[in-house]
């Protein structure tokens, strides 16, 4: 995890790939980016929809929302949908406030949720604590056999036509 209001996660063992990758040919680094690329895409795409899916839809509407009409029905995850994206061969996530509470949850009442108005009210503004996440890490979890999967297939290709 890196500070700074983004998520990101390390894999254990990509330095040493990367470093035997370095030594390969031109053609053979260009395919493996590509690849990479690919996978950075897809799973930034699966991300953006997962985060929608598994956040909590607000029921109430904050005090300043109210006083301009607005009515919230939608998942806490849209505000933080747009910050997903592909940069390179990377996902990132963020900086957004809600992207934390989004994927951890709280324990306790925030932001508007915290003024007195609201102290009787059962609903908090992010789902429950939860150490493994709702939305970031489960689906990088669950996307990870796949990747792996096709990093040894553009390996076995690579080895093959340019080893």
């Amino acid at each position: 995890m890196a500070a700074q209001g983004h998520l990101e996660i390390k894999v254990s063992g990509a330095e040493a790939v990367e470093a035997k990758a370095a030594r390969l040919r031109p053609n053979a680094k260009k395919a493996m980016r590509k690849e990479q690329k690919r996978l950075a895409k897809n799973l930034a795409a699966k991300m953006r929809r997962r985060v929608i899916s598994n956040t909590k839809v607000s029921r109430q509407t904050s005090p300043a929302g109210r006083s301009r009409g607005h009515s919230s029905g939608r998942p806490m995850g849209s505000r933080v949908r747009p910050t997903i994206r592909q940069v390179g061969d990377h996902v990132v996530a963020g900086p957004h406030p809600m992207l934390f509470g989004t994927e951890y949850g709280m324990n306790s009442k925030s932001g508007w949720y915290a003024y007195p108005e609201f102290a009787n009210n059962p609903s908090l503004q992010y789902f429950r604590h939860q150490s493994d996440g709702y939305w970031f890490r489960p689906t990088y979890l669950q996307a990870k056999p796949e990747m792996d999967a096709a990093v040894q297939r553009v390996a076995d290709e690579t080895v093959r036509d340019w080893g």
